[in-house]
């Protein structure tokens, strides 16, 4: 194992367990690659082409210009580097692939593989300490139960990938399997049922993608369909209060979000071109545009990623993140009309939480505004630097097969 591959991995594996672990991992990581970037010029020049570096670049851009709008500039500018702090892996991945070539200095399943046992780990305690307590809503090491969930949604759709789809892994199959139901088991008992919608479209989008692609045979497909139909029949006493919720007037969860996009309405009403600046919501929710009937005197966002976007940023905020939106889609259907990658598990994996993650951005701020989102820029910079590796794999394999021929 090289020092990239297990300075990635265990970045990866403390991420939602020690914040100095995974700190000193991520700043090695940073002072290697800008050794070797000094080395290598020449070839970062081209890192402007990636769909994803540039949805990045510009969604970063606006929301520094709106900086300086902010009632208190230099601590949105603080704001502004932690968040882009967060996917500088995404970009260092990116740039290696261009450096590395034909050179594997990542592995890409051993990072992954650090992902899976940390979510391993995180879902066999909250099992545990719902059998301890009897109590649903666990929240493990996380302060609040959105960030475990948020955390299982990022590692979901690639155990469904590496389990269900052929010409994976192999033996690693079982454990990635068992891993499945382990964290389906745990989102259930966080009790967040944004993310659980979000994952329902993403199992539906891999499915379909894998009939349509003939990843996976319409029997495969069947008997994960009839398995996840018995899974959740005998879950259905942990969720169904749950889902009752969703729609009765005066529960706390559903009502105090339509008071809280209220309040970000306002906020937009009033700062439409700027918004009202990064880390500036708490504060201002409180002071200026709690609604009266509110439940929740005090909230850290809106609790919707899009509506967050506008309010933060304004025109240039909204602007920027459908940019970057747009960018992840475009290069990830640019990777499914490959025949090629498409077949792949990372990029059936990302397609799945990427899908999620647009659905779950609805109802909750997971796709910058939490502390998961870490995870999510780490994977899509797997599938990033992947893609180089899996591309020199077909080349190779279609030379060998013409040779044969």
């Amino acid at each position: 194992m090289n020092l990239y591959t297990a300075l990635f991995s265990i970045y990866a594996f403390f991420l939602p367990f020690s914040k100095d672990i995974y700190s000193t991992a991520h700043g090695i990581i940073l002072v290697l690659f800008l050794i070797s970037a000094i080395k290598n010029r020449g070839h970062l020049q081209r890192i402007w082409e990636q769909p994803v570096v540039r949805g990045l670049s510009v969604f970063y851009g606006l929301l520094l210009i709106t900086v300086p709008f902010s009632p208190v500039p230099m601590e949105s500018l603080e704001v502004w580097v932690r968040r882009f702090a967060q996917v500088t892996p995404l970009l260092v991945l990116a740039a290696l692939k261009l450096i590395d070539q034909e050179k594997k200095k990542i592995n890409i399943p051993v990072v992954f593989g650090a992902l899976f046992a940390s979510g391993t780990l995180i879902s066999l305690y909250e099992i545990y300490q719902y059998l301890l307590s009897g109590r649903l809503r666990v929240t493990h090491f996380f302060s609040y139960i959105n960030g475990a969930a948020a955390y299982f949604e990022m590692i979901i759709p690639f155990l469904l990938t590496v389990f269900f789809v052929k010409k994976h892994f192999g033996k690693e199959k079982i454990f990635c399997g068992l891993s499945l139901v382990l964290h389906l088991v745990a989102l259930i008992l966080t009790q967040t049922r944004g993310i659980w919608l979000g994952i329902a479209v993403a199992f539906i989008l891999i499915l379909g993608l894998a009939l349509k692609h003939q990843l996976s045979s319409k029997k495969n497909v069947t008997i994960i369909l009839v398995i996840l139909f018995i899974f959740s029949g005998i879950s259905a006493p942990l969720y169904l209060d749950r889902v009752e919720t969703i729609v009765p007037a005066g529960y706390h969860a559903s009502d105090g979000r339509f008071y809280i996009w209220e309040s970000s309405s306002n906020m937009i009403k009033d700062h439409p071109i700027t918004g009202i600046g990064l880390g500036m919501y708490q504060e201002l929710f409180e002071t200026r545009y709690v609604i009266p009937e509110a439940i929740e005197r005090s909230h850290v966002h809106a609790h919707n990623e899009y509506l967050m976007a506008l309010v933060e940023g304004g025109i240039f905020g909204i602007a920027g993140f459908s940019f970057l939106i747009y960018s992840i889609f475009r290069y990830l259907r640019n990777l499914m009309q490959n025949p090629v990658l498409r077949g792949q598990w990372q990029v059936l994996g990302m397609a799945g939480l990427f899908s999620s993650v647009l659905i779950s951005s609805f109802f909750d701020c997971y796709f910058l505004f939490n502390p998961a989102n870490r995870s999510f820029w780490l994977i899509l910079g797997l599938v990033i630097y992947a893609e180089n590796i899996s591309c020199l794999k077909g080349a190779k394999s279609h030379i060998q097969q013409a040779r044969n021929e």
